[in-house]
């Protein structure tokens, strides 16, 4: 959460102590409930729980234009409103504060202090590189010794793993040579709309959210399949590199991917137009490309002595759009409720609202289909 205020950046911090949820927010509670996984509510808020006894609720704006919120207790949330206030009082003329506030420095983010080291590049003793290679050569790395060290010239390589879930599990090979936070993720995006396809990511009811850290299993020359929960690849794999080590947390909390694919590339493109709460993304800590585990060869398709191969990379989450379900209910709905009201008031000077309703009751029997898809889908986290 520490990293997330960091890159976010919020103007403001609120502290709210006593709290009960809307209607609204007991009706999406309880969507969530029936559903059992969370949904992605935008254009709406997120819905607001009741903090456990003895915390309070510490919400704010992120770039987005989404309100975050996280729980937690009073004196700690009190603390970080308190060091946002003093992060803006402090601020130069052009906003520039890196190492105020709620910065690396701060002290409630000296745990987290090495690991938001500014970036530079991994050397060479870090990680072993190489080219191409084959199966056979793979299989005699595994097997090397601490002793017999092989040594393989090439350029530095480093790739990026992520499994994308379409009719099954794609893996998607990103290379990061000397690749800057923004093009990254503007590249993860491009890769997920594309590996996606254009009807699943228009018209789907399951939307990105964003990514999780997991450990991806290649059971099959071309089929992968990604562990479900937390996990990052040993110290002792030289063949990861990523800062710090151990990783035992999460080190990019969901909110970023989530807030990084939804944003504006620039001021003058179309959707900021038409979302004025948005800030434009320009910039991005170089230090997430750091968190990334990155492997220094790519994967190799081979049925030749094939056997199973574990990699460590990212798999992305999707959740039900509460805003594609809305508008598919309208439009499943809005054809009847036109020919009521022609009915009732255009087309006879007599009709009666039995003959009117006909067909809005067979509609209504029809969305039970929808519906069924709703709950009984399977793609969201």
């Amino acid at each position: 959460m520490l990293f997330e205020l960091q890159s976010s950046q919020p103007r403001e911090l609120r502290v709210i102590r006593d709290f009960r949820p809307s209607n609204f927010d007991s009706f999406k509670h309880w969507i969530e409930n029936t559903t059992c996984s969370k949904w992605n509510w935008w254009p709406f808020d997120e819905p607001r729980y009741l903090p456990p006894r003895g915390e309070v609720i510490l919400t704010w704006e992120c770039g987005c234009g989404t309100t975050r919120q996280e729980h937690m207790p009073f004196q700690l949330a009190e603390r970080l409103s308190r060091l946002c206030l003093e992060r803006r009082h402090n601020a130069g003329p052009e906003g520039a504060s890196s190492h105020q506030g709620l910065g690396p420095h701060s002290p409630v983010n000296s745990q987290d202090s090495t690991s938001s080291q500014s970036s530079r590049p991994i050397d060479s003793d870090d990680s072993r590189s190489s080219t191409d290679i084959t199966e056979s050569e793979m299989t005699s790395q595994s097997e090397a010794t601490n002793d017999t060290h092989i040594t393989i010239e090439g350029p530095d390589l480093k790739y990026v793993f992520i499994i994308i879930k379409t009719s099954n599990s794609k893996l998607v090979q990103v290379e990061v040579n000397d690749m800057k936070a923004v093009e990254f993720f503007r590249s993860l995006k491009a890769q997920y709309l594309r590996t996606r396809g254009f009807f699943r990511s228009w018209f789907s009811i399951y939307v990105y959210n964003h990514c999780d850290f997991v450990k991806i299993q290649k059971w099959n020359p071309e089929r992968f399949a990604a562990h479900p929960e937390f996990s990052f690849p040993p110290c002792e794999d030289l063949e990861y590199s990523y800062r710090p080590k151990p990783m035992k947390v999460n080190p990019i909390p969901p909110e970023i991917f989530k807030d990084i694919f939804y944003s504006c590339s620039g001021s003058g493109s179309l959707t900021h137009q038409f979302h004025f709460a948005c800030q434009p993304l320009r910039n991005i800590a170089e230090e997430i490309m750091d968190r990334l585990p990155k492997r220094d060869r790519p994967v190799i398709a081979s049925s030749d002595a094939f056997k199973l191969e574990e990699l460590w990379g990212l798999a992305t989450r999707e959740r039900r759009s509460a805003l594609r379900v809305l508008i598919y209910l309208v439009l499943s709905t809005s054809p009847t409720v036109a020919f009521m009201f022609a009915w009732l008031f255009g087309w006879t000077k007599d009709g009666d609202l039995q003959s009117a309703s006909t067909p809005m009751t067979i509609t209504v029997a029809a969305l039970t289909l929808l519906w069924t898809v709703i709950y009984s889908g399977t793609g969201g986290d």
